[in-house]
Protein backbone atom coordinates (compact mmCIF):
# COMPACT_ATOMS: atom_id res chain seq x y z
CA UNK A 1 0.00 0.00 0.00
CA UNK A 2 1.32 3.53 -0.77
CA UNK A 3 2.49 5.45 2.23
CA UNK A 4 0.10 8.26 3.22
CA UNK A 5 2.03 11.39 4.07
CA UNK A 6 0.46 14.62 5.23
CA UNK A 7 1.59 17.67 3.29
CA UNK A 8 1.10 21.39 3.88
CA UNK A 9 -1.19 23.52 1.75
CA UNK A 10 0.62 24.61 -1.43
CA UNK A 11 -0.36 26.51 -4.55
CA UNK A 12 -2.10 24.67 -7.37
CA UNK A 13 0.69 25.59 -9.78
CA UNK A 14 3.39 24.17 -7.49
CA UNK A 15 1.35 21.05 -6.84
CA UNK A 16 1.00 20.38 -10.57
CA UNK A 17 4.74 20.83 -11.11
CA UNK A 18 5.63 18.55 -8.21
CA UNK A 19 3.21 15.86 -9.36
CA UNK A 20 4.86 15.83 -12.80
CA UNK A 21 8.42 15.87 -11.46
CA UNK A 22 10.39 12.68 -10.98
CA UNK A 23 13.58 14.14 -9.52
CA UNK A 24 14.79 17.23 -7.73
CA UNK A 25 17.89 18.62 -6.05
CA UNK A 26 15.87 20.35 -3.33
CA UNK A 27 14.94 18.60 -0.08
CA UNK A 28 11.75 20.66 0.25
CA UNK A 29 10.53 19.58 -3.19
CA UNK A 30 11.46 15.97 -2.41
CA UNK A 31 9.32 16.16 0.72
CA UNK A 32 6.38 17.37 -1.39
CA UNK A 33 6.96 14.65 -3.99
CA UNK A 34 6.79 11.99 -1.28
CA UNK A 35 3.57 13.54 0.02
CA UNK A 36 1.84 14.04 -3.31
CA UNK A 37 3.02 10.87 -5.05
CA UNK A 38 3.24 8.25 -2.26
CA UNK A 39 2.71 5.44 -4.77
CA UNK A 40 6.22 5.99 -6.12
CA UNK A 41 9.41 4.62 -4.53
CA UNK A 42 11.44 7.17 -2.57
CA UNK A 43 15.00 7.30 -3.91
CA UNK A 44 18.09 9.29 -2.96
CA UNK A 45 21.07 9.40 -5.32
CA UNK A 46 24.52 10.31 -3.96
CA UNK A 47 27.51 9.94 -6.20
CA UNK A 48 29.99 11.14 -8.77
CA UNK A 49 29.74 12.09 -12.45
CA UNK A 50 28.14 8.77 -13.42
CA UNK A 51 25.13 10.20 -11.57
CA UNK A 52 25.67 13.87 -12.45
CA UNK A 53 27.38 14.23 -15.86
CA UNK A 54 27.66 16.66 -17.59
CA UNK A 55 28.38 19.73 -15.41
CA UNK A 56 25.22 21.56 -14.18
CA UNK A 57 25.64 24.50 -16.58
CA UNK A 58 25.53 22.02 -19.48
CA UNK A 59 22.89 19.65 -18.11
CA UNK A 60 20.31 20.70 -20.68
CA UNK A 61 22.35 19.24 -23.53
CA UNK A 62 21.10 15.70 -22.92
CA UNK A 63 18.70 14.68 -20.18
CA UNK A 64 19.79 11.02 -20.36
CA UNK A 65 23.52 11.63 -20.09
CA UNK A 66 23.97 9.93 -16.71
CA UNK A 67 22.47 7.06 -14.75
CA UNK A 68 20.17 9.14 -12.56
CA UNK A 69 18.65 11.00 -15.49
CA UNK A 70 18.04 7.76 -17.37
CA UNK A 71 16.49 6.01 -14.36
CA UNK A 72 14.15 8.92 -13.60
CA UNK A 73 12.89 8.88 -17.19
CA UNK A 74 12.60 5.09 -17.36
CA UNK A 75 10.33 4.65 -14.34
CA UNK A 76 8.25 6.92 -12.04
CA UNK A 77 10.32 7.80 -8.98
CA UNK A 78 10.45 10.38 -6.23
CA UNK A 79 14.18 11.05 -6.48
CA UNK A 80 16.42 13.45 -4.56
CA UNK A 81 19.64 14.14 -6.44
CA UNK A 82 22.66 14.82 -4.18
CA UNK A 83 25.34 13.81 -6.69
CA UNK A 84 28.16 16.02 -7.94
CA UNK A 85 30.84 15.69 -10.61
CA UNK A 86 34.26 14.81 -9.25
CA UNK A 87 33.05 13.47 -5.90
CA UNK A 88 35.16 10.75 -4.31
CA UNK A 89 33.71 7.91 -2.22
CA UNK A 90 35.80 8.84 0.79
CA UNK A 91 34.88 12.53 0.69
CA UNK A 92 31.14 11.80 0.21
CA UNK A 93 31.11 9.93 3.51
CA UNK A 94 32.99 12.49 5.57
CA UNK A 95 32.63 16.14 6.50
CA UNK A 96 29.65 18.18 5.29
CA UNK A 97 28.59 15.56 2.71
CA UNK A 98 28.31 12.95 5.45
CA UNK A 99 26.17 15.20 7.63
CA UNK A 100 23.91 16.08 4.69
CA UNK A 101 23.38 12.43 3.82
CA UNK A 102 22.67 11.39 7.41
CA UNK A 103 20.18 14.24 7.74
CA UNK A 104 18.36 13.03 4.61
CA UNK A 105 18.33 9.43 5.90
CA UNK A 106 16.82 10.57 9.20
CA UNK A 107 14.27 12.95 7.71
CA UNK A 108 12.75 10.95 4.85
CA UNK A 109 11.31 7.47 4.40
CA UNK A 110 13.65 6.24 1.63
CA UNK A 111 13.30 2.95 -0.21
CA UNK A 112 16.54 3.07 -2.19
CA UNK A 113 19.83 4.88 -1.71
CA UNK A 114 21.69 4.84 -5.03
CA UNK A 115 25.42 5.34 -4.62
CA UNK A 116 28.16 5.84 -7.20
CA UNK A 117 31.66 6.16 -5.82
CA UNK A 118 35.24 4.95 -6.10
CA UNK A 119 36.11 5.92 -9.65
CA UNK A 120 37.41 9.38 -8.82
CA UNK A 121 39.39 7.96 -5.90
CA UNK A 122 41.44 6.13 -8.54
CA UNK A 123 41.42 8.31 -11.68
CA UNK A 124 40.96 11.74 -10.09
CA UNK A 125 43.49 14.54 -10.37
CA UNK A 126 46.89 13.37 -9.04
CA UNK A 127 45.60 9.86 -8.31
CA UNK A 128 46.81 8.04 -11.42
CA UNK A 129 50.25 9.64 -11.15
CA UNK A 130 50.36 8.48 -7.54
CA UNK A 131 49.32 4.89 -8.31
CA UNK A 132 51.42 4.30 -11.44
CA UNK A 133 55.07 3.31 -11.50
CA UNK A 134 57.41 5.08 -13.91
CA UNK A 135 60.05 2.41 -14.39
CA UNK A 136 60.75 1.01 -17.83
CA UNK A 137 59.00 -2.34 -18.18
CA UNK A 138 60.24 -5.43 -19.89
CA UNK A 139 58.09 -6.90 -22.67
CA UNK A 140 56.84 -9.80 -20.56
CA UNK A 141 56.26 -7.91 -17.30
CA UNK A 142 52.79 -8.37 -15.76
CA UNK A 143 50.37 -5.45 -15.71
CA UNK A 144 50.74 -5.15 -11.95
CA UNK A 145 54.37 -4.15 -12.50
CA UNK A 146 53.03 -0.83 -13.84
CA UNK A 147 51.48 -0.02 -10.45
CA UNK A 148 52.53 0.72 -6.90
CA UNK A 149 50.56 -2.23 -5.54
CA UNK A 150 50.85 -1.16 -1.91
CA UNK A 151 49.37 2.23 -2.78
CA UNK A 152 46.64 0.69 -4.94
CA UNK A 153 45.62 -1.74 -2.21
CA UNK A 154 45.61 1.04 0.36
CA UNK A 155 43.41 3.18 -1.86
CA UNK A 156 41.02 0.29 -2.51
CA UNK A 157 40.82 -0.35 1.23
CA UNK A 158 39.87 3.29 1.81
CA UNK A 159 37.09 2.97 -0.78
CA UNK A 160 35.88 -0.29 0.77
CA UNK A 161 35.86 1.27 4.23
CA UNK A 162 33.86 4.23 2.89
CA UNK A 163 31.21 1.82 1.60
CA UNK A 164 31.24 -0.01 4.93
CA UNK A 165 30.58 3.35 6.62
CA UNK A 166 27.69 3.95 4.22
CA UNK A 167 26.13 0.61 5.17
CA UNK A 168 26.46 1.34 8.87
CA UNK A 169 25.08 4.87 8.46
CA UNK A 170 21.98 3.34 6.90
CA UNK A 171 21.68 0.77 9.67
CA UNK A 172 22.05 3.46 12.34
CA UNK A 173 20.25 6.50 10.95
CA UNK A 174 17.78 5.44 8.25
CA UNK A 175 14.16 6.26 9.03
CA UNK A 176 13.22 3.26 6.91
CA UNK A 177 14.81 0.13 8.43
CA UNK A 178 14.29 -1.70 5.12
CA UNK A 179 16.28 0.76 3.00
CA UNK A 180 18.41 -0.83 0.26
CA UNK A 181 21.69 0.57 -1.06
CA UNK A 182 22.28 0.01 -4.79
CA UNK A 183 25.66 0.66 -6.40
CA UNK A 184 27.62 -0.37 -9.49
CA UNK A 185 31.25 -1.19 -10.24
CA UNK A 186 31.69 0.99 -13.36
CA UNK A 187 32.76 -0.49 -16.68
CA UNK A 188 36.12 -0.81 -18.40
CA UNK A 189 37.25 2.67 -19.49
CA UNK A 190 39.17 3.21 -22.70
CA UNK A 191 42.24 5.37 -21.96
CA UNK A 192 42.59 8.03 -24.62
CA UNK A 193 43.44 11.68 -25.05
CA UNK A 194 39.74 12.51 -25.49
CA UNK A 195 38.43 14.43 -22.49
CA UNK A 196 35.22 16.39 -21.99
CA UNK A 197 34.02 18.36 -25.04
CA UNK A 198 30.60 19.91 -25.61
CA UNK A 199 28.84 21.82 -28.39
CA UNK A 200 31.09 20.42 -31.08
CA UNK A 201 34.22 21.16 -29.08
CA UNK A 202 33.43 24.82 -28.42
CA UNK A 203 33.20 24.10 -24.70
CA UNK A 204 36.22 22.24 -23.31
CA UNK A 205 36.17 21.99 -19.49
CA UNK A 206 39.69 21.73 -18.05
CA UNK A 207 40.96 22.24 -21.62
CA UNK A 208 39.43 18.85 -22.55
CA UNK A 209 42.10 17.07 -20.51
CA UNK A 210 41.40 13.36 -20.13
CA UNK A 211 41.84 11.53 -16.84
CA UNK A 212 43.94 8.38 -17.27
CA UNK A 213 45.83 8.75 -20.54
CA UNK A 214 48.03 11.74 -19.62
CA UNK A 215 49.34 10.02 -16.47
CA UNK A 216 49.94 6.75 -18.33
CA UNK A 217 51.95 8.64 -20.95
CA UNK A 218 53.89 10.67 -18.38
CA UNK A 219 54.95 7.42 -16.73
CA UNK A 220 56.20 6.06 -20.04
CA UNK A 221 53.81 3.10 -20.05
CA UNK A 222 53.38 1.63 -23.56
CA UNK A 223 49.96 2.34 -25.03
CA UNK A 224 49.26 -1.34 -25.61
CA UNK A 225 49.25 -1.71 -21.80
CA UNK A 226 46.80 1.12 -21.09
CA UNK A 227 43.57 -0.78 -21.58
CA UNK A 228 44.78 -3.74 -19.54
CA UNK A 229 45.74 -1.52 -16.61
CA UNK A 230 42.32 0.15 -16.67
CA UNK A 231 40.58 -3.24 -16.69
CA UNK A 232 42.74 -4.54 -13.86
CA UNK A 233 41.92 -1.53 -11.67
CA UNK A 234 38.18 -1.86 -12.32
CA UNK A 235 38.31 -5.59 -11.57
CA UNK A 236 40.10 -4.96 -8.27
CA UNK A 237 37.49 -2.38 -7.26
CA UNK A 238 34.65 -4.71 -8.28
CA UNK A 239 36.07 -7.57 -6.21
CA UNK A 240 36.21 -5.32 -3.14
CA UNK A 241 32.61 -4.13 -3.58
CA UNK A 242 31.20 -7.57 -4.36
CA UNK A 243 32.96 -8.96 -1.31
CA UNK A 244 31.43 -6.25 0.84
CA UNK A 245 28.00 -7.03 -0.60
CA UNK A 246 28.34 -10.59 0.71
CA UNK A 247 28.99 -9.20 4.22
CA UNK A 248 26.26 -6.53 4.25
CA UNK A 249 23.34 -8.62 5.55
CA UNK A 250 21.44 -7.92 2.34
CA UNK A 251 21.53 -4.14 2.67
CA UNK A 252 24.01 -3.52 -0.19
CA UNK A 253 23.42 -4.70 -3.75
CA UNK A 254 26.29 -4.31 -6.22
CA UNK A 255 25.21 -4.40 -9.85
CA UNK A 256 28.09 -5.92 -11.80
CA UNK A 257 28.22 -3.49 -14.70
CA UNK A 258 31.53 -4.64 -16.19
CA UNK A 259 31.37 -5.39 -19.90
CA UNK A 260 27.94 -3.81 -20.46
CA UNK A 261 29.03 -0.72 -22.41
CA UNK A 262 30.20 -1.31 -26.00
CA UNK A 263 33.44 0.26 -27.19
CA UNK A 264 31.48 2.74 -29.36
CA UNK A 265 29.27 3.84 -26.45
CA UNK A 266 31.72 6.17 -24.70
CA UNK A 267 31.53 9.93 -25.05
CA UNK A 268 35.03 10.33 -23.64
CA UNK A 269 37.64 8.37 -21.74
CA UNK A 270 35.60 7.58 -18.61
CA UNK A 271 31.98 8.56 -19.38
CA UNK A 272 29.58 6.45 -21.46
CA UNK A 273 27.29 8.14 -23.95
CA UNK A 274 23.50 8.10 -23.59
CA UNK A 275 23.26 4.59 -25.05
CA UNK A 276 25.92 3.34 -22.70
CA UNK A 277 24.24 4.88 -19.68
CA UNK A 278 20.94 3.39 -20.86
CA UNK A 279 22.43 -0.10 -20.72
CA UNK A 280 23.94 0.55 -17.30
CA UNK A 281 20.68 2.06 -16.05
CA UNK A 282 18.67 -0.90 -17.28
CA UNK A 283 20.93 -3.23 -15.28
CA UNK A 284 20.45 -1.17 -12.11
CA UNK A 285 16.71 -0.87 -12.73
CA UNK A 286 16.37 -4.63 -13.07
CA UNK A 287 17.96 -5.05 -9.64
CA UNK A 288 15.60 -2.48 -8.14
CA UNK A 289 12.59 -4.12 -9.82
CA UNK A 290 13.47 -7.42 -8.17
CA UNK A 291 13.12 -5.68 -4.80
CA UNK A 292 10.09 -3.45 -5.42
CA UNK A 293 7.01 -4.42 -7.42
CA UNK A 294 6.28 -0.76 -8.18
CA UNK A 295 9.33 -0.65 -10.44
CA UNK A 296 9.23 -2.15 -13.92
CA UNK A 297 12.36 -3.14 -15.87
CA UNK A 298 13.08 -1.21 -19.07
CA UNK A 299 14.93 -2.06 -22.27
CA UNK A 300 17.23 0.64 -23.72
CA UNK A 301 16.05 2.05 -27.05
CA UNK A 302 19.13 0.83 -28.92
CA UNK A 303 18.60 -2.76 -27.74
CA UNK A 304 14.90 -3.05 -28.64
Amino acid sequence: MPRRVRHPRISTQLERRIRRARKTVKAREFELMLALRPERPGVVAEGDSWFAYPPPNLAGLDDRSNLVNWLSRATPLNLLQLSSNGDEAVSMLSGPSKHRLISVLQRFDIDFLLFSGGGNDIVGRHDMDYLLRGETLSAGAPLEACLHLERVNRRLTLIELAYAELIDFCKTFSKNPDIRVITHCYDYPLPSAHGARFLGGMLRPDNARSWMYPALMRKGIPEDRHGGIARWLIDQLAERLLGLEDRSDGLLSVVDTRGIVDSDQWVNEIHPDRDGFARLGAAMLATMADMDERIMPAIPERDR
